[in-house]
């Protein structure tokens, strides 16, 4: 069975041949006189071939080299506008101090939230604890009042409500608290002193993200070699495309026939 199916084979594909030929060369498929034309024809059909894919690989690479760049453009924009918003608003920075429920940041004051009644960690119920408040320096005031026992920091931040940070002498040493009060203020000052050098550093970030959004080189260069690449393989499918026209022409004029 075997064998009969591999002469059935051989019988297609021998059958197969001359039509391709009389396909490809009407007129003249097997004429000695033609095959220079022939020959002609089968070169200019591969490398018409092989343009086109070159073109299609082209378009496809060259295409996400564009959108690779495209990327990393806006990936620098939000990068600088990132950095932009840190500038306005300082991120926590390093821990400076803590007591009791407040936690003093080199650009923020956090307060620490009540915590929910313990629950059991499996109850799909359990409240989550609330996140800290928090307080930037910018703009804050701090007050301290003494009580008979107890001691009172007034903070009252550039936005939002006052709030009172009350600190039982049962609980902390008065001495501690004040100088965890002055602590706080000699950190406002700190960063009070260093706004006038951000600002300065938010104006030029301001003015980098300007010309990063109006300019957009990457782009622009993958671009200009997409038009190159793809310009030199229109050219050369161009000149195939008369180059054959040429050809079939010379067969049209033998055979009364238009090669395929």
């Amino acid at each position: 069975m075997g064998t009969l199916w591999r002469i059935l084979l051989l019988a297609a594909a021998a059958g197969a041949w001359p039509c391709w030929r009389a396909w490809f060369y009407p007129g003249g498929p097997f004429r000695a006189d033609l095959k220079p034309l022939r020959d002609e024809l089968a070169v200019n059909r591969r490398q018409r071939w092989s343009a086109a894919v070159r073109m299609v690989v082209n378009r496809v690479t060259t295409g996400s080299d564009i959108r690779r760049e495209e990327r990393r453009h806006l990936e620098g924009i939000a990068a600088r506008e990132r950095a932009i918003e840190e500038l306005k608003n300082p991120p926590l920075g390093d821990p400076v101090d803590k007591l009791g429920r407040i936690v003093l940041y080199e650009h923020v004051l956090h307060i620490v939230t009540d915590s929910p009644p313990a629950a059991d960690a499996n109850d799909p119920s359990r409240e989550e604890p609330p996140p800290p408040i928090e307080l930037p320096l910018t703009g804050l005031r701090v007050r301290s009042e003494p009580y008979p026992d107890t001691a009172c920091f007034i903070l009252t931040p550039a936005r939002g409500d006052r709030r009172r940070e009350w600190f039982p002498t049962g609980d902390h040493d008065i001495r501690q608290v004040m100088r965890f009060f002055d602590l706080i203020e000699r950190t406002i000052k700190a960063h009070e002193k260093s706004r006038p050098q951000r600002e300065a550093q938010r104006v030029a970030a301001e003015d980098d993200l300007k010309r990063w959004r109006a300019s957009r080189p990457g782009v622009e260069k993958a671009v200009r070699r997409r038009d190159a690449v793809l310009g030199e393989l229109h050219a050369l499918r161009q000149a195939l495309a008369d180059s054959r026209a040429v050809i079939a022409a010379s067969w049209d004029k033998e055979t009364n026939r238009r090669p395929r």
